[in-house]
């Protein structure tokens, strides 16, 4: 039940990022150039993830004893595979269309830098930002 859990909270965890990246318009780590379309593929990954987990798998046998392990390994996994995924795939996605523009990007900090630039321009951009400081 394990790989179940994980790949569980991996459709969820995606799903959710595309969501929101849709929602705070961050391009740079969107899927999709429309929000319309990152909102759509975000609550069918959840309800189909939620919909295949209860569904398929057989939860509840022999009770949560023993579980709680499983259940955090699972967690950090399918999420961080998630956020992994949600960072580097736009960055491929995206290579060419961005590769112009993040060269004439404001210093925005935090993550208000997904609005103009993916997660590989946004390291480029700061290791290029803090080699000039010095």
């Amino acid at each position: 039940m394990v790989w179940e859990s994980i790949l569980l909270v991996f459709l969820l965890g995606l799903g959710t990022f595309q969501v929101i990246a849709s929602w705070a318009d961050f391009k740079g780590i969107s899927f999709f150039r429309h929000r319309i379309v990152g909102y759509v593929f975000g609550v069918v990954l959840i309800i189909g993830a939620f919909a295949w987990f209860f569904i398929a798998v057989k939860v509840g046998e022999g009770g949560p004893k023993g579980q709680h392990d499983d259940q955090a390994l699972s967690t950090l996994i399918g999420g961080g595979l998630a956020l992994l995924l949600t960072g580097f795939l736009p960055s491929i996605i995206k290579y060419r269309s961005y590769r112009k523009h993040h060269e004439n990007a404001d210093s925005s900090e935090g993550i208000e830098v997904f609005k103009q630039m993916t997660l590989l321009q946004a390291i480029h951009h700061r290791s290029n930002t803090l080699g000039k400081d010095k």
